[in-house]
């Protein structure tokens, strides 16, 4: 096997070219500390940026959008006193730096500062400004992927769904030269993308944008929960049982929903096909909970009965046949219920467990009919 490679190594130097990229005084030969700041703080080693920031700000002179990021590494960093403190300069600097400043960035932060003080009306009187300079022409975000971010988060503050979307879109774009540089970026345009498309119930789209994320390694167990119900939506049961299972891998210690989603998508796969339809013709997705678990306890402890008496006493051909076919229209209609009940994010296990019949969730045996045991022949006497 080849050495295993150090992910701190790499992310060292995914932050090495970042400051070797971004353009250095004519004075100096090297990357300035505060563009080691931002980079460290664009790829989330909050810490790491922390420690740079607080020594810019001791030497004295940083500005708003500095501020703002230190204020936001005290936060993530467990300090909220400093975070506190530190986010009320970072509004009086940065209401000094927007009227003046030629990009969204003083506004974008300013906005998130004041909404983060709970100053929400004027945070939107903020994003309010900084879009009609941004349709004005006076501010123009489109060349850069980091601005383009900062629009669609502006937009977004203002409930504009449409435009955020696009100028998110926009964002990802861009960001796909180099995503190793903006991990936090493309996560949140992702997530906020993803859940547009869930809130139209725009299952494909919602694949595709947590699909998009998953494939950058920055996905979360709920996303993959959430990539695992969109794609149960879409009748990809394999792909289904693949999310949760690294939704269980994600998170071992909270995997319970995981573990039996993902055995529930895999016998969905191996069936030639699953109802949409109870047995009496109506969508599985407009009956109530109640009704969904009263479904699947009776099918599961039919099925459960079955398999008992089976193994409890000799039965004839046609009733082993008879017993089978039953077995056979059940499963479907089973698993199909029990999908609907995990994709509503339902407690599943809890549900299963207590109505006596997730042994048919776990064991794909127990769908099976099995030969009753062999009656002991009575000894013969001597």
């Amino acid at each position: 096997m080849g050495k295993r490679r150090d992910p701190r190594a790499a992310t060292a130097a995914v932050i090495v070219a970042i400051v070797a990229a971004v353009p250095a005084p004519a004075a100096a030969a090297e990357p300035t500390e505060a563009d080691r700041a931002v980079a460290l703080y664009d790829v989330g080693r909050y810490a790491e940026a922390r420690a740079v920031l607080e020594r810019l700000d001791a030497a004295g002179g940083i500005d708003g959008p500095m501020l703002y990021r230190l204020s936001f590494c005290f936060g993530k960093t467990g300090d909220p006193r400093s975070q506190q403190s530190t986010l009320q300069r970072a509004v009086a600097a940065l209401s000094l730096e927007v009227p003046e400043a030629t990009t969204l960035e003083p506004a974008f932060y300013l906005a998130n500062a004041l909404r983060n003080l709970n100053r929400k009306s004027e945070a939107r009187e903020v994003a309010i400004e900084a879009v009609q300079r941004i349709e004005g022409g006076a501010w123009s975000p489109k060349e850069d992927p980091v601005e383009s971010f900062r629009a669609a988060k502006l937009y977004a503050d203002l409930g504009r769904q449409s435009d955020a979307a696009h100028w998110y879109r926009r964002a990802l774009e861009g960001f796909d030269a180099r995503p190793e540089a903006y991990p936090v970026y493309i996560q949140w345009s992702r997530r906020y993308l993803a859940e547009l498309a869930s809130s139209t119930s725009d299952y494909a789209a919602l694949e595709a944008e947590l699909a998009a994320l998953a494939a950058t390694g920055q996905a979360g167990q709920s996303d993959w929960d959430r990539l695992a119900v969109a794609r149960v939506r879409l009748g990809a049961w394999k792909a289904a049982a693949e999310a949760w299972r690294k939704a269980e891998q994600a998170n071992p210690a909270e995997g319970d929903r995981a573990r039996y989603a993902w055995r529930l998508a895999t016998l969905a796969s191996k069936l030639e096909s699953v109802p949409d339809t109870t047995p009496d013709g109506r969508s599985f997705r407009d009956i109530g909970q109640a009704e969904l678990e009263a479904l699947m306890k009776e099918q599961g402890q039919r099925v459960m009965g079955m398999v008992a008496r089976a193994a409890a006493e000799p039965l004839s051909d046609e009733e082993r046949e008879a017993m089978a076919a039953e077995i056979e229209a059940i499963k479907p209609v089973f698993v199909a219920a029990c999908l609907e009940y995990t994709a509503r994010e339902l407690p599943i296990r809890e549900t299963v467990f207590f109505g006596g019949y997730a042994p048919l969730i776990f064991h794909e045996t127990r769908w099976n009919l099995p030969e009753p045991a062999p009656t002991a022949e009575p000894e013969k006497q001597p």
